[in-house]
């Protein structure tokens, strides 16, 4: 039966044995059933040099037979993108075609830290997958080894959302990482490893703001795997009514898991100098601001040394990034 190789194996295998020797070359070639023809594309050689030296030899015509893609120019035909893209989640994007292999195409993404790229046994698909960096247009490229686009294509990646599903409701937050990405990144590292599940808004002050992620049940601190962050409270983002930063301690880089929704708008707590640096704001409630208010008016106490904690415990059931 007739064989199928890929380019780019093909040429790993020659580095990898050093198969530079014209009589090893011939003999590989017969048992592989390559033509001389696709010896002179493998190597590089003007055609008709290899059938030439062949015949010089008096060597036996190569019987031909076997396939290798990615051998001439590829033909890719569409790019398309498996299922629902996220920033800072793993995408997949496939260029579809025949021809196409790792050695005659490769598939640029913007935006988007490429983690690998792979080809189909039948050269008829590359599948390229990344982590978008950015929210907004994402542009993907199959490109010839000279670095010629040959097809493109443009996606969108959505402003990420987590949707907070807590005792008193659900409130979706709409996070902005263009203006505070250390802060998103860190926040989505918590709610994707589970974190905020089953911590409290242990602090809840009508006309201020309403604060959680750091403790569990009974008041119990829960153990933040994470260091403290950077602060990037001097980013243009107001502490405003519906507007989600990052809690911290007297110490501008030290915040960690707590967070807090504003109440009310809340400009004093907004970048000044560096003197009163601020809080950071990174993200707004898109949905459920009536549950922000409505845990903003209940009726709180005083426990173990902590002020304006909610009589009736106030859960996050579940965190998720949802968009």
């Amino acid at each position: 039966a007739a064989m199928t190789f890929d380019l780019a194996d093909v040429q790993a295998y020659i580095r990898a044995f050093n198969l530079y020797d014209p009589r090893r070359i011939y003999e590989a070639a017969q048992v592989a059933g390559l033509s001389a023809t696709q010896l002179d594309g493998i190597y590089g050689l003007a055609a008709g040099t290899a059938g030439a030296y062949i015949a010089t030899q008096g060597w036996a015509a190569l019987p031909g037979g076997a396939t290798v893609v990615g051998l001439g120019a590829a033909q890719p035909a569409a790019i398309s993108a498996a299922g629902t893209l996220a920033y800072g989640r793993t995408a997949s994007f496939s260029v579809t075609g025949s021809n196409l292999s790792t050695a005659n195409v490769s598939v640029a993404v913007s935006n988007c830290v490429v983690n690998a790229l792979a080809s189909s046994a039948t050269g008829a698909a590359l599948t390229s997958s990344c982590t978008p960096i950015v929210p907004g247009t994402l542009t993907v490229q199959a490109r010839s080894p000279s670095g010629s686009v040959l097809l493109s294509a443009t996606f969108t990646v959505p402003q990420p959302q987590v949707t907070l599903a807590t005792s008193q409701g659900t409130v979706v937050l709409e996070l902005n990482p263009a203006q505070a990405p250390v802060t998103v990144n860190n926040f989505l590292a918590y709610v994707n490893d589970g974190f905020y599940t089953g911590t409290l808004f242990h602090r809840v002050i009508p006309n201020f703001m309403i604060q959680g992620g750091g403790y569990t049940s009974g008041l119990v601190a829960r153990r933040t795997p994470y260091g403290p962050i950077l602060l990037e409270s001097n980013n243009g983002l107001s502490n405003l009514r519906g507007t989600v930063a990052m809690a911290r301690t007297s110490v501008a880089n030290s915040a960690t898991s707590q967070f807090f929704i504003n109440h009310v708008d809340n400009l004093f707590l907004n970048y000044s100098s560096s003197a009163s640096p601020g809080y950071a704001v990174f993200g707004r409630v898109v949905s459920g601001m009536d549950v922000v208010d409505r845990i903003a008016a209940m009726p709180t106490r005083s426990v173990s040394g902590l002020a304006d904690v909610p009589q009736t415990e106030v859960t996050i059931l579940s965190a998720q990034q949802t968009r």
